[in-house]
């Protein structure tokens, strides 16, 4: 069986991101694969100096037997559509406008990741629903960010650089029952699609799957738990300028005892603080809206 652990860590001139992907209990005890899959990626416009960020995480089911392979397409999907957008000429710098970034937009890059993961269905020979996933996903830029979520899952975003307020970008989906919610592939996916807007960027923002739910939200008063974010991101500030690896730290955290002794589920968790600012440039906005595959 493979490493149950793996992390990430990046600096650039505008994001500090950190994260960490850990398989859980349930899922060693049986040596099965870890079913969260996640990417980070940043880039910046050559020509303005924009800065574009895009995080997504995705959680197979655990009653999918290959969820994990879901999980990978969709977050290869939506990684692919990003690197196409910006490396092509068509919308290249357009892409680091909060006007390209529609609802419209986002809905049809999820409905692009839908369709990759019915495709990689049939390449290892399984039923679409056997590749189940839900799936988040923030792009953020220099004056606007955009959160979209199908199924569950925890976002939430501080426009404080230090401790304080922390706002839950969109209330996680549970469904009707326990214990149940939307996938990527449920036919319903899109009619429960969320999606929220802001026209600044915050100072910090973390994505989490929903299995470090019990420790990262309070469910009953609806409410990001800040005294589990906030020291973590203090860690990740110790961090600047030592050479350290801080995603090291977090891993070591996710895997520990005290934390999968409260959580069982495969634990995924990107922790991303704006360390840039905003350049003063005045150029032409693009179009509201683009047509995209």
């Amino acid at each position: 069986m493979s490493d149950p652990i793996s992390g990430r860590f990046e600096q650039t001139p505008f994001w500090q991101p950190i994260a960490a992907s850990v398989t859980g209990r349930q899922h060693r005890e049986l040596q099965e694969p870890g079913q969260d899959r996640f990417f980070v990626s940043q880039w910046r416009a050559k020509r303005t100096g924009r800065p574009l960020l895009v995080v997504a995480t995705a959680d197979g089911a655990g009653s999918a037997r290959k969820s994990w392979a879901g999980a990978w397409a969709a977050c290869r999907a939506l990684q692919g559509q990003v690197e196409s957008l910006i490396s092509g000429g068509r919308y290249g710098e357009n892409a680091f406008w909060s006007e390209f970034w529609t609802g419209a937009v986002i809905e049809r890059m999820l409905r692009s990741a839908e369709r990759h993961v019915r495709v990689w269905s049939r390449a290892v020979n399984a039923r679409s629903e056997d590749l189940a996933t839900t799936l988040n996903l923030v792009v953020a830029g220099e004056d606007f960010a955009r959160f979209a979520r199908v199924g569950d899952g925890i976002m939430g975003y501080s426009d404080d650089h230090s401790a304080g307020h922390w706002n839950l970008a969109i209330e996680p989906d549970f469904g009707e029952f326990a214990g149940e919610t939307t996938f990527l592939t449920s036919p319903e996916w899109e009619s429960r699609l969320k999606i929220l807007a802001l026209e600044h960027s915050p100072q910090r923002l973390f994505v989490a799957t929903d299995g470090i739910g019990p420790i990262l939200f309070d469910s009953r008063g609806r409410a990001i738990h800040s005294p589990f974010v906030n020291p973590l991101f203090e860690a990740l500030e110790r961090s600047t300028g030592t050479g350290q690896d801080p995603s090291d730290r977090l891993v070591r955290f996710l895997a520990s005892d005290r934390v999968s002794g409260i959580c069982s589920d495969d634990l995924t968790l990107v922790l991303v603080r704006r360390i840039g600012q905003a350049a003063d440039v005045k150029l032409t906005k693009p179009e509201a809206d683009a047509n995209l595959v």
